[in-house]
Parts: C-alpha cells; structure tokens; sequence
C-alpha cells in the first residue's frame, strides 16, 4: 500500500474508488466498508483508497482532548494489512474544517482522486458542520459524475458498531467487549524505554513502553495480553502506588522470557483485565500477587482459544 499525505489538495491519481473517514479504530463496521471499497475498485479496474484524517477532526473542532483508539502511527499499517491501495491522509486543519461539503467533494474526490464511486456508511457526514451525509451527497455526485455506494451499519448486541461505542468500553476496562467489536484484541504499542528496574529486581523482567500520548489506554490495573508473535503475559498500566516515587507506566512481562532492546518497537495484544490497580504494604506482598496473577493467567492461556466468548 501507498501512502500520501495532503496539506493541500493535489492531483493523486484520476480514477478511484474511495471510502473517507477518521476510521479511528478500524473496527468491523469500517471493516464492511473496506471491503467493500475493495470489491468495487477490482471491478472498476481502479485503485481503492481510504482518505483519512490526521489529526482526529474532533481534536481540531472539538474539545481538543479525545484520545484515540487508532493514532496516526498505527493507522498505515493496519490499513494496509486490509489490502487497499492507497492511503491519503489529509491535515485537518481550520481550513478543512470550514470547507462545505461539496468543496471537499470538489477539491479532494474529484480534484485530488479522479473518484467514480465512494462508499459509505449511513451516519457517514463530512463538510464544515458534517453536511456531506449519503442523503446529502446524491445530489452532489450524480452533477460531479461519481456513484454512492452505502452500507449499512454492522451491529453487536442489536447496537451499530461505533468508535465512541468503543472508547467507552475501554475506559471501562471491559476489553472482551472491545475485542467483539473490533474482531481482534484492543491493541496497543510504542517505543521500548528503559525503566527502572524493578520488575526484573522482583523476579519479573518488563518492558517499558511509550506509549503514544493520543492513545487511549484502559483503567489502571492487570491485563491478560500477547506479543506480536503470540507468546502470553501481563500488561500492567498504572503508577505504582507500593512504591513511593512511583510514576505512569505501560509494561509487559513475558511469560516465556524474552530479552528486550531499548528503542525497538513492541506491540501488544489486550484480552481481558484481571485486576485493578492495588497499593500494597511492601514489595514482598506485591510479588505474591504477581505470582498470583501468574498462575491466573497460564490457567487462562489453557482454557482460551484467541478471543474469550
């Protein structure tokens, strides 16, 4: 997959078949679009494309302080893991936000894309104000020559699929229920750092992880998770309480061992919270509930098949 990046709109390529969105989280209904969007550009004989937008249109418009599900260095590559062509993220700035929607439609489908069909979903809106919906952009497209191609929202527990559907079940630690919208285990990762140490003075050697700031994390506390290549471990996330200089940490400690290099990049797979974030009388007491935390999690391993129904 290739991947441009817009300040400005830019002839790209003159024909396609594009889907555009924030797509933060790239969970199962954006996935029925992708699809989609793929099908539909094999037919037409044209390159399919995801136009996105860095940053989260909500951050720029809203509030300013959203944490995402996806940020913009984990977006490439889960994209491109979906088989499509061409990925264009586009700055989104006050500029952007102002355009209506048949100025984007102008400037960045047909200008910029040389689009002949654009899949969507139902609640899909762009433009200054979310103007452009599918209703809306009937009219648009038939006088800039293009298809609308919708599809309908992909349910779990009769509920559309939403990224906000989502974020709410990770700020509650529920990370089965994030898994089932997703179709995968919530994921997190970054940047090795070096720590201080502890884990591997107690008996159980982490790695540290930066993560990056826009990433929302789960509730302070114990997690069942994976490496890349499968192996199982703990995650813990919070700002070790037992210990009086204590400070916010994303660690992963490997069941089978596993020698970490600082600076490497590591990813990692969240199934389920096993705890919460507990303050304990010394680091004797804190090691019997890792150990605790151990055993719980090789049962776990034992009796799971990929994600826990």
């Amino acid at each position: 997959m290739k991947t441009e990046y817009l300040i400005r709109p830019r002839p790209i390529t003159e024909r396609s078949v594009v889907a555009v969105g924030s797509f933060d989280g790239l969970h199962l209904g954006h996935r029925a679009i992708f699809d989609r969007l793929i099908e539909r550009a094999k037919k037409l004989g044209v390159p399919s494309v995801v136009l996105s937008f860095d940053p989260h249109p909500k951050q720029v418009v809203g509030s300013g302080d959203l944490k995402l599900l996806t940020p913009g260095d984990e977006k490439p590559p889960a994209i491109a893991a979906l088989g499509v062509d061409l990925l264009v993220i586009v700055k989104f700035d006050e500029r952007l936000a102002a355009l209506s929607s048949e100025e984007f439609v102008e400037e960045y489908l047909t200008g910029a894309l040389g689009v002949k069909e654009m899949v969507l979903g139902t609640d899909h809106g762009f433009g200054k104000n979310r103007s452009g919906s599918a209703e809306s952009l009937e009219n648009v497209s038939r006088s800039h020559g293009f298809e609308i191609v919708v599809i309908e929202p992909v349910l779990w527990m009769n509920e559309p699929i939403k990224s906000n559907r989502i974020r709410k079940s990770v700020a509650e630690g529920d990370m089965r229920r994030v898994a089932h919208m997703l179709g995968r285990p919530y994921p997190i990762g970054g940047e090795i750092v070096k720590g201080r140490g502890r884990g591997q003075k107690l008996g159980f050697p982490t790695a540290n992880i930066r993560t990056p700031n826009e990433k929302l994390l789960p509730p302070p506390g114990v997690y069942a998770a994976s490496d890349e290549s499968g192996q199982p471990g703990l995650v813990y996330i919070g700002s070790c309480p037992t210990f009086a200089d204590g400070e916010f940490t994303v660690e992963f400690h490997r069941i089978e061992p596993a020698k970490y290099k600082v600076g490497e990049r590591i990813n990692i797979s969240l199934f389920e919270r096993f705890r919460g974030e507990i303050t304990f009388p010394d680091s004797g007491e804190l090691v019997k509930q890792i150990e605790q935390d151990r055993i719980r999690l090789v049962d776990w391993v034992e009796n799971t098949s990929g994600i826990r129904k």
